[in-house]
């Protein structure tokens, strides 16, 4: 006899509606039927941009996968109509999928966490956050290129990178004594 499907719960959130809170308990992820949404995390006590969703695209998805707390935030960009997908319909219905499918969502477990962890290592928050990007930008140039250019573009970049960051923290500055 064939397994029923189950009739996924439906929520509607309005715009600017925290959907998600990082850190919260998660058994659920959501499937975005109308509206879009922002993720965030916060790192050093500001929220770093993560993505904007939109229709059909599906978060909290980490929750189907991990018994962990929520990782990042969601809000509400605009009003969102959300499908919930819980942690025991996906057991379900990966008890119904041969080994093989099994094993692959288990590998690609492990692949999300991590890039996860890594992208938000990643994400630059402030101006020394920058500069070590470009740092490391300059870093990684310099090992590709043959030794007799490598002094040629150390010569011209560097200090357009100097005046890059120099003019990046002098508006960074103005704007702090604006608030």
């Amino acid at each position: 006899m064939a397994r029923q499907t189950p009739i996924l719960e439906r929520r509607f959130f309005p715009e600017g509606h925290t959907i998600i809170e990082e850190g919260d308990v998660a058994d659920h992820a959501y499937i975005i039927q109308s509206g879009s949404v922002k993720i965030f995390k916060n790192k050093g006590g500001k929220p770093v941009d993560l993505a904007t969703l939109s229709v059909g695209d599906i978060f909290g998805e980490t929750a189907l996968l991990f018994d962990e707390p929520r990782t990042a935030s969601v809000k509400a960009i605009e009003d969102c109509n959300l499908i919930i997908i819980t942690r025991q319909v996906m057991e379900d219905k990966l008890k119904d999928c041969d080994a093989t499918i099994r094993a692959i969502v288990k590998m690609m477990k492990e692949r999300i966490k991590a890039a996860n962890v890594d992208r938000v290592e990643k994400t630059a928050t402030d101006v020394r956050d920058i500069h070590k990007l470009f740092s490391d930008a300059f870093k990684l140039v310099m090992g590709f290129l043959d030794p007799a250019d490598r002094k040629n573009y150390q010569n011209e970049a560097s200090p357009i990178m100097r005046q890059f960051l120099d003019l990046t923290q002098t508006y960074l500055e103005r704007l702090s004594k604006k608030r």
